[in-house]
């Protein structure tokens, strides 16, 4: 999806995105979290790492905490947020890319 963040406006890129017919599916404001299910994921990793007692002290150990993390996220969770993603597009739209209740 392209979701008309910067890295998408780039002439290059949307020279590439024209030619392979790429649209853009909505009216969406750029970088807008609120339409992407895994930044609240992430964010819910990032507290769940922040609140340990013992911090990850190299990278080895903290791929393995975010995947235990990961692993301990409930799959209702994950299912309830891809169940609200059309009722936060219609917010963000309604909002005019400004801040919504999500």
């Amino acid at each position: 999806m392209h979701d008309n963040g910067p890295a998408h406006r780039a002439i290059i890129t949307r020279d590439d995105l024209f030619h392979i017919n790429v649209q853009l599916m909505f009216p969406c404001p750029a970088n807008s979290p609120d339409l992407n299910p895994i930044e609240y994921l992430r964010d819910s990793m990032d507290r769940a790492l922040r609140h340990q007692e013992r911090q990850p002290t190299n990278l080895q150990e903290l791929a393995m905490e975010l995947i235990r993390i990961w692993g301990e996220i409930p799959q209702r969770h994950i299912r309830n947020l891809a169940l609200f993603k059309r009722r936060r597009r219609v917010a963000v739209i309604n909002s005019g890319g400004g801040h919504t209740r999500y």
